[in-house]
């Protein structure tokens, strides 16, 4: 990030940090008492390095503000719902290293957004994968973020098959990286798209076909694949992959922290195309943009965040449903 744009950033974060807690946050309880809260959503920001991390927040600021820290807001623009985000000073493998500190950070944001009458936060990246594993339960205003990965990156992976020209239904797509995420997105494309799926994992034992969908531990079975999707937790693990990935095939990240830059001329190299999962909102953008991500571009755990802030709780709606709701607030693919 360039120096002048970083310094300003740190300036803009002791302003707000020092006025937070005196003026704006008074300022927004009121609003909200009076029944005109400035904040229909909180994002929690998840800096998935160190180097993300001080591109956010200066690393001697934990000392400071160890908890959550406002950064920024997202404009209001056609959805209604005006965004106030928020990140920690910690990598996610130094919160899972202190006890009960994100299940606390969350506890403090769910709080505060309740204070500033904001309906719903949204949690970034793998808190909810991790949260998932030490099986938390995701209340609101707390939402889990899956329907709107799901409905981000299937709308990115539309997009990118209309845009070259390939009949969906002789489509092969892979998905590297099976979880939380990766086995939503995959029934997903497997039921309302019937394209055939390739999943790879390296906690799958062995290959095998289950419900229709190939699960297998090795990365050279997505060479005949015509669209790849990435969700590993990390974009840097999918490096040693890239060697199997067909020529001409379309690369769909979405990844935090993304591929490395290294690897996009790699990929490019054999005419695939790199896209990045997110979709935008007329009128929405982040102020200041978050290192590393379009202004305009909305990462799915925020369509969530937005789409029941504005709709109601959807955790018994049908993924096809949510998905209507969100078409019909006007979210597009990038």
């Amino acid at each position: 990030m360039n120096k002048i744009l970083l310094l300003i950033r740190y300036i803009c974060l002791m302003t707000v940090g020092i006025l937070w807690p005196v003026a704006l946050l008074p300022f927004c309880r009121l609003a909200a008492t009076l029944g005109f809260p400035l904040f229909g959503f909180v994002f929690l920001v998840y800096p998935g390095t160190v180097l993300q991390v001080t591109a956010c927040v200066p690393l001697w600021y934990r000392s400071i503000r160890p908890g959550p820290s406002v950064i920024g807001v997202m404009s209001k623009g056609k959805g209604g719902q005006r965004g106030l985000v928020m990140a920690v000073p910690w990598t996610i493998d130094e919160m899972e290293e202190k006890n009960n500190f994100l299940e606390n950070t969350v506890k403090e944001v769910g709080s505060l957004a309740k204070t500033i009458g904001a309906k719903t936060v949204a949690l970034g990246g793998r808190i909810v994968t991790v949260l998932s594993k030490r099986g938390h339960r995701f209340e609101l205003p707390a939402v889990a973020g899956d329907k709107g990965a799901v409905y981000t990156v299937s709308k990115s992976i539309d997009q990118a098959l209309k845009s070259a020209n390939l009949k969906t239904r002789r489509v092969k797509i892979g998905v590297l990286g099976y979880g939380f995420l990766g086995s939503r997105l995959g029934d997903f494309l497997r039921d309302t798209f019937h394209y055939n799926i390739v999943a790879v994992d390296p906690r799958f034992t062995q290959p095998q076909t289950k419900y229709g969908i190939r699960l297998t531990p090795d990365p050279s079975e997505v060479h005949q694949c015509d669209l790849i999707v990435i969700l590993t937790p990390k974009g840097e693990q999918v490096e040693d992959e890239i060697k199997y990935f067909k020529p001409g095939a379309i690369v769909v990240d979405d990844t935090h922290p993304s591929l490395p830059r290294r690897a996009t001329p790699v990929i490019e190299k054999n005419s695939g195309r790199l896209v990045k999962a997110g979709v935008s909102l007329e009128g929405v953008r982040f102020w200041p943009k978050l290192p590393g991500w379009g202004a305009h571009r909305i990462p799915g755990c925020c369509v969530e965040a937005m789409v029941v802030a504005a709709s109601g709780d959807v955790r018994d709606e049908t993924q096809e449903d949510f998905n209507a709701l969100a078409d019909q607030m006007g979210f597009s693919a990038l």
